[in-house]
């Protein structure tokens, strides 16, 4: 009501009565907007769910609560996480700055803020990536999958990579195949294995129309071979596939022309 009546004075007094994240982002925006910048960026962090002492206290001490605030998507949060972070840079708090983007990152883990959090974070950065590691390992956010790969595969951390598309469906194929791409020199053993059981299938469907999928995975299959030097099996498992499935006459076709 009073953001309403335009008295961002009032509520910026009643700050400590905000409950919602909702209500800080609101009152922060609006501080931020009357030039009232350290008030926007103490409610900001309210809104967050962090214990703020004010910004006039030297040194700025802040604790972590359960951030039970109501309310508030997990896109909308990331958002304000972000103005937060970026507010603070424009108020000279580069230690707020970093803690509010990596509260960002703990929202929605992705492979752009890893790569600023570790270029901000200077020497801090070898404690920092641990936290920010578990985050990707127990995040719940939509869009983890594909942001663990980028990141395992970052870290050189190849396992975990193979855990996370391991037992995905073969609707994920562009995510399993960048990590074959990547751990195929390391790992060849996994690629065989896992290409072969999502190839196989297909065959045995009869379904015509995903016949270009299978070849897709046999082209790993054979590059595994390769890698293992066991050309020779490939050489026999290719035979047996053209006995086996000889009538289906697009598989075959597509097999030669793949130059598999």
């Amino acid at each position: 009501m009073l953001l309403r009546l335009d008295r961002v004075d009032e509520a910026i007094e009643n700050a400590a009565m905000v409950q919602t994240k909702q209500d800080a982002n609101r009152i922060a925006s609006a501080s931020a907007n009357c030039g009232e910048l350290a008030a926007a960026l103490d409610l900001a962090f309210r809104g967050l769910g962090l214990d703020l002492v004010r910004l006039d206290e030297q040194p700025l001490e802040y604790l972590y609560d359960d951030r039970s605030f109501d309310g508030g998507s997990n896109d909308s949060e990331y958002d304000f996480a972000n103005w937060t972070s970026d507010l603070a840079r424009q108020v000279g708090r580069h230690d707020l700055a970093l803690e509010a983007k990596i509260l960002g990152f703990e929202l929605q883990p992705n492979y752009g803020d890893y790569l600023q959090l570790q270029s901000a974070s200077g020497d801090t950065w070898e404690t920092l990536k641990l936290r920010l590691l578990k985050a990707l390992k127990t995040s719940r956010y939509w869009q983890i999958k594909s942001a663990r790969v980028q990141l395992y595969l970052f870290e050189d951390l190849l396992d975990e990579s193979i855990a996370v598309v391991d037992k995905l469906s073969s609707s994920d194929a562009s995510l399993i195949q960048e990590v074959m791409n990547e751990v195929l020199f390391e790992r060849p053993e996994w690629v065989l294995n896992n290409s072969k059981q999502r190839a196989e299938p297909i065959l045995k469907a009869k379904d015509a129309k995903y016949y270009d999928d299978e070849i897709d995975w046999l082209k790993y299959t054979k590059k595994a071979y390769e890698q293992l030097d066991r050309l020779g099996e490939w050489v026999d498992y290719r035979l047996k596939l053209q006995q086996i499935h000889g009538r289906k006459y697009k598989f075959i076709n597509l097999l030669k022309s793949s130059g598999l």
